[in-house]
């Protein structure tokens, strides 16, 4: 890995057996004319039990390290203009820079939801008390690639802000 994250061809070093067996089918479909999208924690504008979000908003307390964000709207513009190129290979599609989920969970309490309460921990305190059961993988990805197919997302930092207030909208709408 080199300072802008993990590239696709970078050796893995997943933490877990779920990341390993992702790992080892990637290494046997590359050797296939196919399209492999990697994504890390997907985030939605809508409500939904597999969105990032309500996943974090569930817990009291949050850790804080940095990690890629794939905001799936922006995903499913990638998947239509790699595949109208006919793209093949292994793409890392992550919007660029990186989030913390507490900075995710602190936007959240600020556009969506003031009243909502948690506390930010490190990954050290997560296991120390006992919070995890499972390793957590925390890793940044290398976007170039993606980008040098002139697929350019906007910035986690920007986007995130974005996200926030349309599942905010997305919320009022469905509470009417």
């Amino acid at each position: 890995m080199e300072g802008k994250g993990f590239a696709e061809d970078d050796e893995a070093n997943p933490p877990s057996f779920y990341s390993w067996t992702k790992y080892w089918a990637d290494s046997i479909l590359k050797n296939f004319p196919v399209l492999i999208l990697r994504l890390r924690m997907p985030i939605d504008t809508e409500s939904n039990p597999r969105n990032l979000i309500n996943k974090l908003v569930k817990y009291t307390t949050v850790w804080n390290p940095e990690n890629s964000v794939t905001v799936i709207p922006d995903l499913l513009e990638t998947v239509k203009k790699l595949t109208d190129k006919k793209k093949i290979g292994i793409y890392h599609v992550a919007n660029p820079g990186t989030i913390s989920p507490s900075a995710i969970v602190e936007l959240y309490q600020k556009i969506v939801d003031s009243s909502h309460k948690f506390e930010k921990i490190s990954v050290e305190d997560l296991y120390t008390r006992g919070l995890a059961k499972a390793v957590r993988s925390n890793c940044v990805l290398n976007t170039n690639k993606l980008e040098s197919e002139g697929i350019h997302l906007k910035p986690i930092n920007e986007k995130i802000i974005e996200v926030m207030e349309e599942y905010k909208r997305h919320l009022e709408q469905n509470t009417l």
